[in-house]
């Protein structure tokens, strides 16, 4: 289903002709013909000028069948307390990869020069679950019906779970958690722990020492198109 927003587009339907269940040794994954779109789980956004990608509906929870595997589904637990490594080789693992900064604030902020929170620039305390909206720790993947991206149908880009970002490297802007010598990976900032700057859609200089998992850290996965 496509919409007429220029940077924009809809979800791919599972029943789509194109997509087929593909049955591995190690798991199931979503074959989508490119020109069908995006799996079921994910949106499709085309930034202004820039490259078609897709995104996780929802930030990245456990498989149930298979707790080393995301799922992208309303109503669970995020998958949080996970290190960088541990991120990439899950979004791997069901063929996807995780998102680019880049990418998060497309979708979040629209085009440029996008908005400054996920709903536009007046802070809403009670749209995204940051500090301001009291309850102090992560509540189930999609259940902020008010904290939806630009892109429709994305949901948590803030506040929630902050998620970590493919980009990483050493120390120096972009990325300034420590001496050169360490790898620093960024994070899209935005928890339930954050307030209204750090709930901003525009915001991906903070990074992280890839080993540091936190409990109001989680990830989502993204895919190329």
């Amino acid at each position: 289903m496509r919409r007429t927003r220029p940077w924009c587009v809809g979800v791919a339907l599972l029943a789509s002709a194109g997509c087929e269940f593909v049955l591995g040794e190690d798991d199931r994954r979503l074959a989508v013909d490119a020109a069908v779109g995006c799996p079921a789980d994910m949106v499709e956004v085309t930034p202004v000028g820039g490259s078609t990608f897709c995104i996780d509906a929802y930030e990245a929870s456990h498989d149930p069948a298979d707790a080393t595997k995301p799922v992208s589904v309303a109503g669970a637990t995020p998958w949080t307390d996970v290190d960088h490594d541990t991120a990439l080789a899950a979004c791997a693992a069901v063929g996807k990869r995780l998102c680019q900064a880049a990418e998060v604030v497309a979708t979040c902020a629209g085009p440029a020069p996008g908005t400054r929170y996920p709903y536009g620039d007046a802070y809403q305390p009670q749209a995204c679950n940051g500090w301001d909206h009291g309850v102090g720790d992560a509540v189930p993947t999609g259940s902020m019906p008010g904290c939806v991206g630009n892109a429709a149908g994305v949901f948590d880009l803030q506040g929630n779970v902050e998620e970590w970002l493919q980009d990483c490297g050493h120390d120096g802007s972009p990325f300034l958690c420590g001496p050169e010598m360490y790898l620093c990976c960024k994070v899209l900032p935005g928890s339930y722990k954050s307030p209204d700057f750090d709930l901003d859609c525009q915001t991906t200089d903070f990074s992280s020492l890839p080993e540091q998992a936190r409990p109001e850290r989680g990830f989502r996965c993204c895919q190329s198109r």
